[in-house]
């Protein structure tokens, strides 16, 4: 059995949020992603790369984030602005009870005035696709100088899309002392290659489908 909720060791408002979503039990991925502190999992800030859905990391980012720092502490890379869209408003579920949280996404094709205003929020979490983030932190308009996460969802499917080259220069861009999360849904070559060179002590978490679609 997986561990309830109820059970985690989270703060109070995203406890509050889930079980207004009313989610009682966590899945496979979130048990081993977030669960049990004594695993050493994202909680306590052990690099790993996985197959999972968005509350797996979005929960331990939204613990980490220092509420008296208004810079950014979490990036979550996707492949798509569509996927990019989805995870912004999976967050935005769990700091319905938590407005100190900021959050805001950045993605291609659409208004930079719109982003850069959004930015000068001082947003904690920022969700986007690499081209993009790129581009903002080539024009000194997000600065990650405090990033702790960092997190790229369908790692995959981004190498797939051709952004190997933008994956490098963020993990390359960012904090050392980072953590460094990927999911995954196939381990291909690149992927190997970013544990051993950007991760530390990186746990490998291999999840099993139930079924097949």
């Amino acid at each position: 059995m997986n561990i309830l909720f109820k059970d985690l060791e989270i703060k109070q408002e995203t406890k509050q949020a889930i079980d207004a979503l009313g989610l009682v039990e966590t899945t496979d991925i979130q048990h081993h992603a977030i669960a049990c502190r004594h695993d050493l999992q994202l909680n306590e800030k052990r690099d790993e790369w996985r197959t999972g859905k968005t509350f797996a990391f979005a929960i331990p980012m939204i613990e980490h984030i220092d509420l008296n720092n208004k810079n950014i502490q979490g990036l979550v890379i996707c492949p798509t602005r569509e996927l990019t869209l989805q995870v912004y408003k999976e967050f935005v579920k769990l700091v319905k009870f938590n407005k100190k949280i900021k959050i805001t996404y950045i993605y291609g094709g659409e208004s930079y005035q719109k982003q850069f205003r959004a930015l000068k929020e001082h947003p904690q979490i920022v969700v986007a696709t690499p081209g993009r983030a790129i581009d903002h932190l080539n024009r000194g308009t997000i600065n990650l100088s405090d990033l702790s996460m960092l997190i790229m969802d369908e790692a995959d499917e981004m190498l797939k899309m051709g952004f190997q080259d933008d994956l490098e220069t963020l993990l390359k861009d960012t904090p050392q002392d980072r953590q460094t999360a990927l999911f995954s849904a196939t381990i291909p070559a690149f992927i190997k290659g970013v544990a051993k060179k950007y991760q530390k002590t990186p746990e490998i978490i291999r999840i099993k489908s139930k079924s097949l679609t």
